[in-house]
This record gives structure tokens, sequence and C-alpha cells, in this order.
């Protein structure tokens, strides 16, 4: 106690109070409270056991035991899983027993919690407080550090959430985009860096405008802006950073093993089918180009080749396509045509519909395309205008007739001939009578040395010459009987035969024939309409079907070889004709229709019928090609079209009625039926065979049992008898008798 006690200090019964261990009482209280400020009244809880009636109670100086024990830190791994289940750390207060409990909370969604920046899944926002108070590499490695510490599953689920966000908010979480690009690029775990630049891409893809992005100059951006538009100006800025930094990424990945190729190879893929109007185009085609060509990992290229076609097959303004052939065809020549069939196979994929001559522009519409400013060109193209499209498709083809050229002068045998040869058909109409000559004059040169190309390049080759001669060529006199007789040797081919893509290119070449009716000879469609026939008869009924509608096109084409539908006593010497132009194959009867008619499949029965009868054929068939006859009717599926008729279900036959025999003569008869004694008076049945007078001559109606047994004269009084009951009244038994009638 104090030797001077103060006597406002001391209480009603006048003992003094001790105010030295009241200080350090509440001095301690002042250290705790800075410590850990509490969240809840069951704090002071303990408050009244040092106080009572104003008086500290014996030994209340003395540090607790809370006191002393130091402060647990907080745990980064733990804090992580919180974060990322949505649990949010409380305060510590007391328990019933005076320890200190810990509490947690779900956050709530929708409202800024005060500790959500130190809880939040991205490396930079736990970091962020750190940073302020440490340099840049501590702030690194204490970021390295938070990152190295998740699991692999916490990895991912972070990865979603911040795609999450990204989607949900754009604008507002477009910082968000580095942190992935972290994970994508710095994670020690391959799949964790596979999985962020994924995610990240796919993000991409749904984010990408339909427009370019032009950052503004330096004159724009002194002028002074209203808030949206700087904001959409920071938006786009950091939206085209973070594309080019995954575009970059993705390009250095070409050169890492096989799974990060693959990855890199689907994500330039996805980023130029999305994005083929967007910046960094060129750069992601440079990189794609070279993958087309690799020899391995073989997946990697497909994704190349496939990205490549569809991007062909959807651009409708020309630049990507552009861009992508003449980046094939420098490839091509550079590598000495040493390059995979498949990257020349994308270019069938080609849309050069609107390809025309670019001298056939009017002056009016040269004027106006000179003077659309850029803006201008940009709306245009943004609302969808085709605008000056017609002029890049033309420098695609070009392009593209030029590299064909290239290969069949150079390499005539090699393996990219047959993808040449299709690309030559499928865009023989739009080609120019200066590259159709040079052109028709190399095929036509490959094709007479029969030992230099295959039955399927020989096939194409022959394809390839037609359809050459169907565009611009019809203007050219231009003899094409060796063409047309290599094809009736080429009709003859098994390999031909048994494929279904190569027999209905032979069949085009057929109906290519057809259109060009004033070069026709009746006996070498003759002979081409026997050759089907007999090849109908051994080929499939799907091969077949489309075999006899190429026959009755070739009829209708050339009345007079008709002849061979009727009889006639020349089908002898059909052996004998080698010469497909011998006019003695007109004399020949085509006895394959009468084989035909009796086919199992019920739409070659059709044809054949249709044919051998000169009917016109079914409108399903009139004007079906080949190949989508051949698909309709293909059984590879295990199918039958048409589907056969399921068979009605027999009706079950009756037992028959068991038969009495009649008893030899002398015998006792046998006792009747009981349906024979009911029904004997009304039905009766007259056998026409037996005697009138015989037993057997009448029988019951349900189980044929004789219903007299006994003598001639018994019958006949019998039925007298009978005759009698159902006379009317005055008629005559004799007129009424039934033998008598």
């Amino acid at each position: 106690s104090p030797p001077n006690p103060s006597p406002g200090l001391c209480s009603r019964s006048g003992r003094a109070l001790h105010v030295q261990p009241l200080r350090s009482t509440a001095a301690s209280l002042g250290r705790d409270l800075r410590a850990r400020p509490p969240t809840s009244r069951s704090f002071f809880t303990g408050l009244p056991l040092l106080m009572k009636n104003g008086i500290a109670r014996p030994g209340a100086n003395t540090t607790q035991p809370y006191e002393r024990r130091p402060r647990r830190a907080p745990d980064a791994r733990e804090a992580d899983q919180n974060a990322i289940k949505g649990i949010r750390t409380l305060l510590p207060v007391r328990d019933d027993k005076g320890g200190w409990a810990r509490r947690t909370t779900k956050r709530k969604r929708g409202k800024n919690q005060p500790g959500d920046n130190l809880n939040s899944a991205s490396p930079s926002d736990r970091t962020a407080g750190t940073k302020k108070g440490c340099g840049q590499g501590e702030a690194a490695a204490q970021e390295a550090a938070a990152t190295a510490n998740l699991t692999t599953n916490e990895k991912r689920a972070a990865i979603a959430k911040l795609a999450a966000q990204l989607l949900q908010a754009p604008h507002k979480h477009i910082a968000l985009f580095r942190d992935l690009h972290q994970y994508a690029q710095k994670d020690p775990v391959p799949m964790i860096q596979r999985l962020a630049l994924m995610s990240e891409v796919a993000v991409l893809c749904d984010l990408i405008p339909a427009y370019r992005i032009r950052l503004p100059t330096e004159k724009e951006l002194a002028t002074q802006v209203s808030a949206d538009v700087s904001a959409l100006r920071a938006y786009e800025k950091a939206f085209l950073s973070s594309y080019e930094s995954a575009v970059s990424l993705l390009r250095r990945w070409l050169r890492f093993d096989d799974k990060c190729k693959l990855a890199a190879v689907r994500g330039l893929s996805a980023l130029l089918s999305k994005g083929r109007d967007f910046n960094c185009r060129d750069a992601i085609v440079q990189a794609l180009v070279p993958v087309c060509n690799w020899h391995e990992p073989d997946a990697a290229r497909h994704e190349a080749c496939k990205a490549f076609e569809e991007l062909f097959a959807s651009d409708t303004v020309g630049e990507a396509s552009l861009l992508a052939v003449q980046q094939m065809s420098s490839l091509l020549r550079t590598s000495s045509f040493a390059v995979q069939p498949q990257m020349l196979r994308c270019w069938l994929q080609l849309k050069l519909d609107a390809a025309r001559p670019v001298d056939e522009a009017t002056k009016r519409a040269k004027k106006r395309r000179r003077s659309l400013d850029p803006l201008a060109k940009e709306l245009a193209l943004a609302e969808g205008e085709r605008g000056d499209a017609s002029v890049k498709q033309n420098a695609v083809l070009e392009h593209v007739f030029v590299t064909y050229a290239r290969v069949i002068k150079k390499c005539p045998s090699g393996p990219l001939l047959p993808i040449v040869l299709q690309g030559v058909a499928k865009f023989a109409h739009q080609v120019n009578v200066e590259l159709l000559l040079d052109l028709f004059a190399n095929l036509r040169a490959m094709l007479r040395d029969e030992d230099l190309l295959p039955p399927s390049s020989a096939l194409l080759c022959v394809h390839a010459l037609l359809r050459l001669l169907s565009g611009h060529g019809q203007a050219l006199a231009v003899d094409t009987k060796d063409v047309q007789l290599r094809l009736y040797s080429l009709l003859s081919e098994p390999e031909v035969l048994d494929d279904a893509q190569l027999l209905a290119t032979g069949l085009d070449c057929l109906e290519h024939l057809c259109k060009q009716r004033t070069n026709l000879l009746a006996p070498r469609v003759a002979s081409f309409i026997l050759k089907l026939l007999s090849a109908a008869l051994l080929a499939p009924h799907a091969h077949a079907a489309a075999m006899l509608c190429t026959a009755a096109r070739l009829l209708a084409a050339c009345p007079r070889a008709e002849s061979i539908l009727h009889a006639s006593e020349g089908s002898a010497v059909r052996a004998q004709i080698t010469d497909p132009d011998n006019p003695a194959t007109l004399q020949v009867t085509a006895w394959q229709l009468a084989a035909l008619q009796r086919h199992y499949h019920p739409p070659v029965v059709e044809l054949a019928r249709a044919i051998a009868t000169q009917a016109q054929l079914p409108s399903r068939f009139t004007r079906a090609a080949p190949l989508n006859v051949m698909r309709a009717f293909s059984a590879e599926s295990g199918n039958f079209n048409p589907r056969p008729r399921v068979p009605a279900a027999p009706a079950p036959r009756k037992a028959p009625a068991p038969r009495h025999r009649p008893p030899p003569p002398g015998a006792a008869a046998a006792p009747l039926p009981k349906c024979c004694w009911r029904r004997r008076r009304r039905t009766w049945i007259w056998a026409r065979s037996a005697p009138r007078a015989s037993c057997a001559a009448r029988a019951c109606c349900s189980c044929r049992a004789p219903t007299c047994t006994s003598a001639r004269s018994s019958c006949a009084s019998s039925t007298r008898r009978s005759a009698r009951r159902r006379a009317p009244s005055g008629a005559s038994p004799r007129a009424a008798s039934p033998a008598r009638a």
C-alpha cells in the first residue's frame, strides 16, 4: 500500500486501494488490446475477475500465460486454402475454459470484405501488401514461394477462379491476365503450365473483338476525352498486351517437347480460327505453316492442317487466306517440293467463287475503291461487306495454279501429284486460256506414258483434262480420243472399281462426256455402256446403282446407242470386239440387264427395268451425283437401304377335325357324335363324287362323321322322312326330297 493514500482513492470502509497493481493490470490489458483487438464482448468477461468493488485482487499484477505465449504466425498455405474455399478468418475470442478460440466464416459474395485482398488466390494479390515495403526482388521471391506452397488441385482451382473472374467482368479484372501468364510461364509443374496457357487462350478467344485494335497516337492521347473513352483505351491496351504475350509464349513452346508442341499448336489454331481478322494474325500464320510440314508429331500436323482448312472454308474477306497460301507456296518452293501432301490438301477447301479477272472491273468501281479512305474501309469490313474480295481471291488463285504447274513439271511421279490433280480439276473452270493450254499440254504428255502413272493417278489426270475442257476450254477445238480410250481401259482396273472415290471420279468423267454431245461416237458410247453393265454384275449394290445411273445418262446423250437394248443376231461376236470404236458394237445385245432385273437390291432392279424398257429414271436418280448414290445405298455401316420389310407372322393353323371311318358292311353302326345329333336335320354336306345312296354322301358339318351307316333302303327312308317334316302342307314329299332336287 502507498504510505499516503489519497482520500479519493479510498473506499467507504476506509481501506485504501492498491494503485500500483491496478496500474500494472491496466498496462497488461492495454498491451493485449493493442496486440489483438477484441471483436466480441466475451473478451471482457475476465475483467471483473481482476477488479471487484474497485479493489484489485492479490496477484493481479502477474503476467498472464497467454501474454507470455508467442502468437502463431499466419500460415500461407492455410490462407490460400481458405481463400479457395471462400472462408474468411476472424479474430480470436475467449472460450468457456479461458482459452483463445479461432473463428472462421463464409465469405459473402458481392461485398468487399476487409481481408479479401489478402486472401485472394492470385499471387500478385497475396503479395500486394508485401510489395509496398519490400523491393522488387523480395516481392518476386515471396510470390514464387507462395505459389510453390500450393498443391496441384489448389493451383487448378486458382486458375479456374481467375478465368471465371475474367469472363465475368473483363473490364474490371483485365489485370488478372498477368497472373494467368505467370502460372503458364513460371510454374514448376509442366501440367499446370499447359493448363494455365490453354485457359488463357480460351479466355482470349471469348474476349476477342470483331475489329482490329489500333492504339491511339501521341496526338490522340494529348486530346482530352471522356472517362468512358479513356477506360476503353486502357482496356484495349491491356488486352492487346496480354494477347501478344500469349502468342509470343505459344511460339516459344513450338521448340519444346512434344506435349508442349501439341499444346502450342492447339492454342495457335484456336486463336487463328477465332481471330483471323484480329491483331497478330501474321505471326500466328507464320508459326503454323511450318507445322503443316512436320513429320512428327502427327497430331500437331493434323491440328495445324485442320486449322487452315477451317480458315479457308470460312474466310470471306480473303486476306488471311492469301497470307496463308503465300507462306505455303514459299515453303514449297524453298523445300524443293519435299513437303507433306496434307499441306496441299488444305487448298481444296479454298472458296474462290468470287474470283474474276481484274480487267472486268468497271472504271466506276476502281474510282470508288481509290476514293475510300482507310477508316471507311475498316467500317465496311466491320459491317460485313466483301469489298475487294475478288481481288484477293484472284491473287490466291494465281499462287495456287503457279504452284500446281511447278509440281506437274518438276515432279510428275511424286506423292504430291494426286492432290495437285484434284486441285486442278476443282478450280479448272476459273483458269484463263493461256495457263489452260500449258496445263493441258503437260497433262496430256503425262497421260500418254502408260507406265509413268498408276491407275489412280491416271484416272485423276483424265478427270482434270476433261474438267479443263468444260470451262473456258469449250472454245478450244481439241480431239480427246486418246483421253476417252484411256478412260475406257481404266474402267476395267480392279483398283478403280473397288474404291468408291475413284469409281465416282470415273463416272464423273463419263458425265462430262455426256455434256459434249457433238464429240460422242455411238459405238464408243455403246462400249462404255456395256462395260458399265458388265461391271455392275460383280460390283456391290451401291456401286451397281451408280453405274446404272451413268449408263442411263449415256443412253439419253446418244440415242443411237439404244440399239443394244434390242435382241439381235450379232450378240455372239461381242467376244471378238476389242476396239471401242468398232461399229459392230451397236449390234451387241445388253444381256446383262436381264440378270440385273433379278438382283437382290430393289433400287438396282428398278434402274435395270427402267433402262431395259427405255422408261424415265425415278426422280431421285435423275440428277444425283454418283458419289451421293453410292453413299446413300452403301452397306459399310451395316444398314440396308431401303430397309427390308419384315415378313408378316403366319396365321396359326387350326388342328384338323377327327374323321370317322364308316364301319365295314354288316357291322354295327357306331354311335354318332353329339354335334352330329344336334345338326343332323339342318346341316348336310353332300359329296359330289360319292353315290347318292352311300353313307359317305352325307356327313356332319363339324366332324365329317357319316350320319347314316345302315343300308341303302334305310338311308332313302330316312331321307324321305326328313323331307316330309320339312315339306309344307299340300306339297308332294317326292318333290321336296333333296335327292330328287
